[in-house]
This record gives structure tokens, sequence and C-alpha cells, in this order.
């Protein structure tokens, strides 16, 4: 099945790739399929965003914004909103650059116009190189009954100093809430998809720091937390347990412990 998840990915990506359109009408009309599922429809969606949109290095490094666009101020804010997503879109659409603001703008309006439940989500994330705190944005979407996260920016690529390479990360397309909340704290706790409680456990007491451990295969671990009381005169025991083939040395700091044994 999950080989057959990944033709599905692969087939709707190579039709998507390298193909210019020239406003958000035009592509939503040849993205989006009206008589497709709305898997489908969001696959299309997520590959073809993912296959064609830059990170914009520039507008991220200078701290730019994106224009104002002349919208009328007196629209309500429900209003003002989608004609903003929509010139958010088109400018993306026409640069085939963006910021994270751009890719979860252009994510969300053309889900609506697929007729799926999208939600545009703000908040912190933790690089994983220095560990610091910066803005973001990202979405989840409605689908088979339960909502899902996705990271339309990191899943495109990512940065290498000052320049982006692309590269598509499926580990953001319906990340687990339990893993993604490492390292992206919406504003709004409620889309983290957790209770508050959870949230508290995971970010304070476990182990885990990152998501780097779940994107290489981390499907479970020993202890839960990540203080623990050992006794120097006995053995103690720690458990990771991967869907893959791991080298213990690559794992930091087991492999310190490994090579102090």
């Amino acid at each position: 099945m999950k080989k057959l998840i990944s033709l599905i990915f692969l087939a709707i990506s190579l039709q998507a790739l390298g193909q210019d359109y020239p406003n958000l009408s035009n592509l939503a009309k040849h993205v989006i399929n009206k008589n497709h599922s709305d898997s489908v429809n969001l696959v299309s969606i997520f590959n073809w965003i993912t296959d064609n949109i830059a990170y914009d290095t520039k507008t991220y490094f200078e701290g730019l914004d994106y224009l104002e666009f002349g919208i009328d101020r007196y629209l309500d804010s429900a209003s003002y909103m989608k004609v903003y997503n929509q010139e958010v879109s088109e400018m993306v659409i026409t640069s085939k650059k963006a910021i994270c603001d751009g890719y979860s703008r252009l994510f969300f309006t053309l889900c609506v116009q697929a007729g799926l439940k999208c939600q545009y989500i703000t908040g912190k994330v933790k690089s994983p190189l220095t560990g610091e705190l910066g803005d973001h944005a990202w979405n989840a979407v409605f689908l088979d009954g339960e909502w899902k996260l996705l990271d339309l920016t990191w899943a495109s690529g990512a940065l290498n100093g000052t320049s982006f390479v692309k590269g598509k990360n499926m580990f953001f397309y319906f990340t687990p809430p339990e893993q993604l909340i490492y390292d992206h704290y919406p504003d709004d706790l409620k889309w983290s998809l957790l209770d508050s409680a959870e949230v508290n456990d995971l970010l304070n007491n476990s182990p885990v720091l990152t998501h780097q451990p779940f994107k290489a295969g981390l499907i479970e671990y020993f202890p839960k937390s990540k203080i623990l009381n050992i006794d120097p005169q006995k053995s103690f025991k720690i458990a990771l347990e991967f869907d893959r083939e791991i080298d213990p040395f690559d794992i930091y700091p087991l492999a310190d412990l490994l090579q102090n044994r």
C-alpha cells in the first residue's frame, strides 16, 4: 500500500512538473478535477506547489514584506483575507517563489477552490540547526473525517546557508501531530491537534527534541522521560525502535555512549 501511494504521488507530480499557468484561475482549472476524489485533488495541489515553487531567499533574508495590493480597506475581515489570499497566490504563481506565508496561502486558496476544508496556521518553528524560534505558517486540511497537518514550505526543500535546495520531503505531508509539535508551535494551540496536557508532556518531559528522529524512522523509544536517575552500580537500558536499518553510530548521543563502554 505504501508503494502504491508513493507511485500515485510520483505520477501526479510528473504530470504537474514544469507546467506554467498565467493565473490562479487557470492553475486551479488544470490542477483540480471535480471528478476526482478529495484525496487525489489534494495530492495534485500538494505536488504542484512543492514541485514548482522555490523558497524566496531574497524576501526572507532581507526581511521584506508582501505588498498590500491596494485592497479596499473597508472590506470586512473575511472578504479582505479572501482577496489578500488570492493576490498572494497570484504573485506566487507568477514569480514561482514564496516564503512560508505564500506557500500556505496558495495551498489554502487552491484547497478552497477544490472544495476542501483547509486552515491557514501561524506560529513559531524551531530551527533544526540553531534551535532558535522564528515566525512561520503552515496548514491543516480536513480529510476522511479528521484534520491533518502539512507544511508545504518544509516539504519543498531546505535552506543550505543562503541558498534553497529543492527536494520533496514527504515527512511534512500528514505529519502526526505528536511529532510535528516538537518544532511547530501554533499561535492557537488547538491547531497542534493535541490537548494542552499532551503538548506540555511532549515538550517538557520527552527525550525527543525535534522531528528529526521520526523523519529518520523512529517509531518507539524508551525511556519516555528525558531525565534518568541512574545507579552507577547497575546497568540501564535505552531502547530505540526504527522502521528501517539504522547505524547506531549515526545516533547522537548514543554513539558517545557506545564508544565509551
